[in-house]
């Protein structure tokens, strides 16, 4: 993450929070260690330290404090877009599983999903 210092950055707000904030900030990487990173807000004068935990996928960074509040943090706003639309993929899909619907998918359509999660490999061992 230290080439972000510098640069500015989104974060989306997590935890407690997303009770203060329900929108992207925009902020300035100040520094970052090999445990905190610091950052300025947009408009803000004084710099913010928070814990850096690990990664979640591509362009994207989870920071958290000791009081249950965080952060995501983005390179871009392409890379929060993707975050959106997989987090919304993931619970469409997982919403779609839980209320039962996978018994009435199709053998043929079963065998895909067990196929694209890479479960027929497991079965083979």
């Amino acid at each position: 993450m230290k080439h972000l210092i510098g640069k500015q950055v989104w974060l989306m707000p997590t935890g407690n929070n997303g009770h203060y904030c329900n929108k992207l900030v925009k902020v300035e990487v100040v520094k970052v260690g090999r445990v905190n990173v610091t950052f300025v807000r947009d408009g803000w004068n004084r710099e913010e330290m928070y814990r850096l935990n690990d990664r979640k996928y591509e362009g994207c960074f989870q920071l958290s404090n000791e009081h249950n509040g965080g952060w995501v943090v983005f390179e871009s706003l392409e890379s929060f877009e993707a975050y959106r639309e997989i987090s919304n993929l993931r619970h469409t899909i997982a919403r779609h599983i839980r209320d039962e619907g996978l018994y009435s998918l199709t053998v043929e359509s079963l065998r895909v999903i067990n196929k694209l999660l890479g479960l027929d490999k497991q079965e083979e061992k």
